[in-house]
């Protein structure tokens, strides 16, 4: 899809632009295309798009040119104790835990690598988290290393000044105890701005910090290729020391060689861990939260829709900025079902059925009768060859939404798999009648960007064909 619509651009160098930027970046086609950034890289080109070509080769990434095409692609959207779920996590599980290791070992010391750290906020939320947590931490050596490819953001970090924006989901008290009100920006206060340095790196370039008892990278891998991804999943796994633990963003999971970490299963949060003995098998490990889940931010019913525009973003394959929406939401609504559905929808098309597991049985902890919820188990069955599983999802999604046309339709392929032809057709048939009542530019359910009218060609097309292979029966 994406190397089609990149030859809209009438230079084939365009092309060779896009291949260099992922070579550089880890940013694949997608991401050229769903961001305006043609556009830049037109401007840049002014015509002559060899040329840029040439000049991108032989330039550093921290030349001007690389560093104005970094900007445009930084995904720089981030606030104070953003995702706030993993906080809670590294407070009540990993922090005690580290804490118990490092105590017993008489090693009081502690690494801690925030890669692609944007403007800093994150950074700055570790040691503030550390602050309330860690007991006697004056006496701990603590090193914590914030890393970005983009120098803007670097430098902005460095300065330690933020604006209201940045605070959206802090609890009462967190700016008054950690920072200072010059005329205009907040100014965090030194004791938390020391206990970080900042530095530009690309991740793709190897690790920043080696023997890492925490890293979090987080909603940087989103649109990266999959070559690249497996180069940063790599360069992760060899920072950390044995047992430590590394913090992805809420959407993004481990994809290659997933045999080597634990998967740690939070409420909503899939965590993972370097195991302390490569020996060992390994294993995915379900926790639940010490305390209830407290959100710090305003009532429900001043939110925005912003569930709608999840769901488009899902629809139009904006899978960042879905993952950001749906974070704020699960932040301030823990219990929202559907923004756990679609979040799973999310981890299973990376065919993370575990993470994706996990969102779903929070989402029909809290809404039992949650169709989508039921309809999503069922594809993740079949994708691991569990049928009688998949049916029965899929069954129990039809009996809370008779109407849910994507669960009849997948249920009528587990029928063909399984010889029942004749089932099929009959589940099809109904689907198709539906269809013909329904606007066909609908949508036909939250967590499938399909139409009504490309599923009545896709039924119109199966029936067709077993009409023709049965041309003595009824459909």
């Amino acid at each position: 899809m994406p190397i089609v619509r990149l030859m809209i651009v009438p230079h084939p160098s365009f092309t060779q632009i896009a291949e260099l930027i992922q070579q550089r970046l880890g940013i694949g086609f997608a991401m050229v295309q769903h961001t305006g950034s043609r556009a830049v890289l037109e401007n840049l080109a002014k015509g002559d798009w060899a040329g840029l070509y040439q000049t991108l080769l032989k330039s550093p990434e921290n030349s001007p040119i690389w560093q104005q095409i970094i900007h445009e692609f930084a995904i720089g959207e981030t606030f104070f104790l953003r995702e706030h779920r993993h906080y809670k996590i590294l407070r009540e599980h990993v922090l005690p835990q580290l804490i118990r290791h490092k105590n017993q070992t008489q090693q009081q010391s502690l690494r801690i690598w925030c890669a692609g750290c944007s403007t800093g906020e994150e950074a700055y939320s570790l040691a503030i988290t550390l602050l309330e947590t860690v007991p006697d931490l004056a006496s701990w050596q603590i090193r914590i290393l914030a890393t970005d490819i983009n120098e803007e953001s670097i430098q902005r970090s460095r300065t330690g000044q933020y604006r209201d924006w940045s605070f959206r989901q802090v609890p009462p008290g967190f700016k008054e105890r950690y920072f200072t009100e010059n005329d205009g920006p907040y100014q965090i206060k030194p004791q938390v701005q020391e206990m970080v340095s900042f530095q530009r790196r690309n991740l793709l370039e190897g690790a920043s910090l080696l023997q890492c008892d925490l890293i979090t990278c987080r909603n940087v891998m989103m649109y990266f290729g999959k070559e690249q991804k497996a180069i940063v999943e790599d360069v992760l796994y060899s920072a950390l020391a044995p047992g430590g633990w590394l913090f992805l963003g809420q959407a993004e999971a481990i994809q290659g060689q997933r045999e080597r970490w634990i998967t740690h299963i939070f409420p909503g949060a899939p965590i993972y861990q370097k195991p302390a003995d490569t020996t060992r098998l390994r294993d995915t490990i379900q926790h639940q939260m010490l305390s209830p889940t407290q959100p710090f931010t305003k009532a429900h019913s001043e939110l925005p829709d912003l569930y709608a525009l999840a769901v488009e973003a899902v629809h139009e394959e904006r899978f960042a900025e879905a993952e950001q929406i749906l974070s704020q939401i699960l932040a301030e609504q823990p219990q929202h079902a559907r923004g756990h559905t679609l979040l799973a929808s999310l981890f299973a098309n990376q065919q993370a059925y575990p993470e994706a597991g996990a969102h779903l049985d929070t989402a029909l902890r809290h809404d039992p009768m949650l169709a989508d919820a039921h309809y999503l188990r069922g594809p993740i069955a079949l994708e691991q060859d569990q049928l009688e599983l998949a049916t029965e999802a899929l069954r129990r999604a039809r009996y809370c939404h008779p109407g849910h046309m994507l669960a009849a339709f997948t249920l009528g392929m587990v029928y063909t798999q399984v010889g029942e032809s004749e089932k099929a057709t009959i589940t099809w048939q109904g689907v198709l009648e539906q269809t013909y009542k329904t606007r066909p530019t609908a949508l036909i359910c939250d967590v499938s960007n399909i139409s009504v009218g490309k599923l009545q060609r896709l039924l119109e097309a199966r029936l067709g064909s077993w009409q023709d292979s049965h041309p003595h029966q009824k459909p």
